[in-house]
């Protein structure tokens, strides 16, 4: 069942990589010009209020060096990556009922937790490869377009932030697949979710703080500009991010073992 869930996913999981990938390397073109003209973006940047730089996601930081300008590319990739995860969190258990096979598959000599857990396993695996190809494209894209030398350690612990931040969005679609069997768009949730966190992140981030609110969303548990600076990722979000996916996982896992589900 693992290999059968892995190769349905292939396409899929070949398709997203590409894409962030792509994005990598497209908007790190632009590293030459920004560090050319570097000084005449800083006195611009200084000019809009905060709101604006922290949605443009652009600071001083992001153009004195690749690395920092990666931190600004490194959003989107974030972003597009949790869009990703969460379609493949939700679509695991919901493509069984679209595709009128779960009567089928509960047939089988098998328990609801050998088939979710096959299937959490081959949608991590996915994500893992994921991971790694952004984190060689980052790579090679970071010493053809730098020229400088390139701390790997620094840029592999902000890519595997990734992995982390799309574990997250994977057992939160797991959840809301189980929880909301009827769902028509796994993209539709994936995409609205990703609104809605920008959208709350900047309505609270002046009522609460810009670190209290990252508790509330995901994709700032992880500061890649704080990566650089000190090295280390944020004890605090890790623990909440752990905390945030076991509790999704075994959630998931307890509505999926006693609930009704069947074919569309």
């Amino acid at each position: 069942m693992f290999a059968r869930e892995l190769k349905a996913n292939t396409r899929f999981t070949i398709l997203w990589t590409f894409a962030l990938s792509a994005w990598i390397v497209l908007i790190s073109l632009f590293y030459p010009a920004f560090s050319e003209n570097a000084a005449i973006i800083e006195k611009a940047l200084e000019s809009y209020p905060e709101a604006v730089r922290s949605l443009l996601g652009l600071s001083q930081d992001s153009l004195s060096s690749y690395m920092g300008f990666y931190t600004f590319v490194f959003k989107g990739v974030v972003e597009l990556g949790a869009v990703q995860a969460m379609i493949l969190g939700a679509t695991v258990l919901f493509k069984e009922r679209s595709g009128k096979t779960a009567d089928f598959l509960f047939t089988k000599p098998v328990s609801r937790k050998q088939i979710m857990t096959s299937k959490l396993g081959a949608a991590t695996v996915c994500l893992t490869f994921t991971t790694f190809v952004c984190f060689a494209v980052t790579i090679m894209t970071a010493i053809i377009i730098s020229g400088d030398a390139v701390n790997m350690i620094i840029f592999f612990m902000i890519d595997m932030s990734l992995w982390f931040v799309q574990l997250i969005f994977m057992s939160l679609g797991l959840l809301i697949a189980v929880v909301f069997p009827n769902m028509k768009s796994a993209t539709g949730i994936a995409v609205g979710s990703l609104l809605l966190s920008v959208i709350v992140y900047n309505a609270l981030k002046p009522v609460m703080g810009g670190y209290n609110v990252r508790y509330l969303i995901p994709f700032h548990y992880f500061d890649s500009e704080w990566i650089v600076r000190y090295g280390s990722y944020e004890a605090p979000f890790v623990l909440t991010a752990i905390l945030l996916i076991t509790a999704s996982v075994a959630a998931g896992y307890a509505v999926y073992d006693k609930k009704d589900i069947h074919a569309a």
